[in-house]
């Protein structure tokens, strides 16, 4: 009888607990949809780093810190477009790949083929996306004088030293 007394307390607790986080994240609203600090209100992050957010902010730091010619940032802005449709094309091809995966019936008698040939699809894209990457660094490096590209292996080098540091200023200049 005590034991039922207490479960029941504590399932109580646990669910009015529950029940006000879920009040808090509610009444952090944006047009009546769900808002987070972290995110833009449309499912992605709105942080300081990569993808639409601050990849102009990060090229114009490295920019100044290379200390890049005009020439320089519209030859790498040239090949950063070029490269960029080349990528959507890539991760739609993975979007894709993703859905027949979902879409695969596991109690099919051959679904170890299916998963085998949708496997080496995958292998296929990945091998594709490390070539556009590099294809990408050799580009940009190409653009660059020995001098710069001196400062940049050294950039590089500083920010594998930061160890999982992410964002921010964590070390003196």
């Amino acid at each position: 009888m005590k034991k039922a007394i207490l479960v029941t307390l504590l399932a109580s607790t646990l669910g009015l607990g529950a029940a006000a986080v879920h009040a808090n994240d509610a009444s952090d609203t944006r047009d009546g949809k769900g808002y987070s600090k972290h995110h833009d209100g449309k499912g992605k992050h709105a942080g300081k780093r990569g993808g639409r957010h601050g990849g102009g902010h990060m090229m114009k730091r490295m920019a100044k810190k290379l200390n890049l010619t005009e020439d320089q940032q519209a030859q790498i802005k040239s090949f950063r477009e070029a490269q960029r449709t080349q990528h959507q094309t890539l991760r739609e091809q993975m979007k894709e790949l993703r859905t027949e995966t979902q879409a695969l019936d596991t109690s099919s008698a051959d679904y170890q083929n299916q998963v085998a040939a949708l496997a080496d699809k995958k292998a296929n894209l990945d091998r594709a996306a490390f070539i556009q990457r590099n294809e990408a660094r050799q580009q940009f490096e190409s653009v660059l004088t020995a001098e710069q590209r001196a400062t940049l292996k050294e950039m590089q080098e500083k920010r594998k030293n930061r160890g999982g540091k992410r964002g921010g200023k964590h070390n003196a200049e």
